[in-house]
């Protein structure tokens, strides 16, 4: 189990320290920024932490800096949401622990997937 466990904790979002309570982010600007800058992991990055505070404040997950995103799937259980929060957490975690560098293209179609999510999260039925 501790093979398990170790995998779990790698896969955790490490936050710097302006990123350390995800709730003071004004994440439109730091996406568009990101994207003007072509830095497109970042870009990817902060959508993925912005799903993340999206979900705490419907009070779907209970977002915790120590936490996993193995955790919030756990959390997700068997709602609908779940598959597809599986779907951009593995997407998130290829562009970012792989150290993947997507083009734009990459990009644009990985931010689709994102915000096909933020759909389901608006209406989950």
């Amino acid at each position: 189990s501790r093979l398990f466990y170790r995998d779990a904790r790698r896969a955790a979002v490490q936050l710097t320290g302006e990123e350390q309570d995800i709730r003071g982010i004004d994440f439109e600007k730091a996406i568009q920024e990101a994207i003007a800058a072509e830095q497109y992991r970042t870009a990817i990055r902060l959508a993925y932490l912005e799903i993340l505070s999206l979900l705490s404040d419907l009070h779907i997950i209970d977002w915790r800096i120590e936490k996993t995103n193995r955790d919030y799937i756990l959390e997700l259980g068997t709602t609908p949401l779940q598959p597809s929060f599986m779907e951009i957490t593995r997407l998130f975690e290829v562009v970012w622990y792989g150290d993947i560098r997507p083009e734009k293209v990459q990009f644009q179609s990985i931010m689709n997937t994102f915000h096909q999510f933020r759909e389901k999260m608006q209406n989950p039925l």
